[in-house]
């Protein structure tokens, strides 16, 4: 007959009517035009993305809905909740894509289903607009199995069984994604086994995270190794130059792991391996990474993001593949007149230099006008 605010976790939420859980409906609806324009290597950008020659786009448009349920219960053994969150997407040239960007049932310490990894910690930078994942940074949402200890003083560890197919990154193969970083693959045997220690405190947050992954080879390599990662991040906020205003940064480091140290790199210009096939066995690649940001908020209204990274790749001895470092700086400005809506520009600069190939570098500039709810 009616629907009682549920105050308990935030604005938003309600009680479903006849029971005692509450639920929030938000999401957001986004619209962005994109520019773009690179050098005739073709090396920073997608294939498709550039003026240099007439099949290429020298611009795209996009627009997306994002549709998120969030449903939470108390119980006598802790909180109980479910999460999903779907994307419809469509995009120049390409079919409407449908994406379950999330979807997780949490009890207590365990979270089971899909959600972000546990390795990652700075994810999308801050404050940058991020549109074609330029920053040398890892991020994905997999499939995962994961429980969380909190150790008191807003200390928590957890142990996460992460599947690294699953990957919301684009693949070239039904059994690649950005967490499989490429390279003669065979089947999934053994899921990724990530860890981290993280820290929240007034001032801001902190992590360690490390990842144990498994390069098994395919009939062309019939052998397989073990690759590993892992990195640190802090957060800190400043409210004294503005409120809501953050800094923050982390390292990363891999071999044979590499979807975890960066993920904006363009395999099918620059390849960017976790290993590759030499004498019949594995042989890893390493890479490291930096990166930075910084988001100033000037009024209530108008704020301001910067950032910038750093990716090294060292191919696999003995391979075909050649090492390559990728310099990513982005900027953007975001207006919010009202509250659920805001106007973003943003620029993001990509250059990449490859030890035998031609050299090549990319630019983006695009609008992004977004409504949440």
């Amino acid at each position: 007959d009616y629907v009682k605010v549920c105050d308990a976790y935030g604005a938003g939420f309600f009680y479903i009517p006849g029971s005692d859980t509450c639920l929030r409906i938000g999401g957001f609806v986004r619209a962005e035009y994109r520019f773009y324009g690179q050098s005739r290597a073709r090396t920073a950008l997608l294939p498709n993305a550039g003026w240099n020659t007439r099949a290429q786009n020298g611009m795209s448009t996009r627009a997306r809905v994002d549709l998120m349920l969030d449903a939470r219960t108390n119980t006598e053994m802790g909180l109980l909740r479910s999460f999903v969150e779907v994307w419809l997407t469509q995009d120049t040239g390409r079919p409407l894509d449908t994406s379950l960007r999330k979807a997780f049932v949490q009890f207590g310490g365990l979270t089971a289903g899909r959600a972000f990894s546990y390795f990652d910690y700075f994810t999308f930078g801050i404050g940058i607009t991020n549109s074609y994942n330029l920053i040398s940074t890892a991020f994905s949402e997999v499939n995962l199995l994961a429980y969380t200890f909190r150790l008191g003083n807003g200390l928590t560890a957890t142990v996460s069984l992460e599947d690294p197919t699953t990957s919301n990154e684009p693949a070239i193969a039904p059994n690649l994604g950005y967490r499989r970083a490429y390279g003669p693959y065979g089947g999934l045997k053994s899921p990724d086994v990530v860890a981290n220690l993280a820290l929240s405190q007034p001032w801001g947050s902190a992590q360690v995270m490390g990842v144990l992954h498994d390069d098994y080879g395919d009939d062309t390599v019939r052998d397989d190794k073990w690759g590993y990662a892992f990195g640190a991040g802090v957060k800190v906020k400043l409210p004294m130059l503005g409120a809501g205003d953050e800094i923050g940064g982390q390292v990363a480091y891999g071999k044979g792991a590499l979807g975890y140290v960066a993920s904006g790199v363009w395999t099918v210009n620059t390849p960017y391996n976790d290993f590759a096939a030499v004498g019949g066995h594995v042989e890893q690649a390493s890479a490291w990474s930096v990166a930075g940001g910084f988001n100033h908020n000037w009024t209530s209204t108008i704020s301001t993001g910067i950032g910038g990274s750093y990716l090294h790749y060292d191919a696999p001895a003995g391979s075909t593949l050649a090492d390559f470092s990728q310099t990513d700086v982005q900027g953007s400005i975001r207006w919010k007149p009202a509250a659920g809506i805001a106007f973003t520009a943003a620029v993001e600069y990509r250059k990449v230099d490859r030890a035998v190939l031609a050299d090549g570098d990319g630019l983006i500039g695009f609008l992004r006008v977004q409504r949440d709810f």
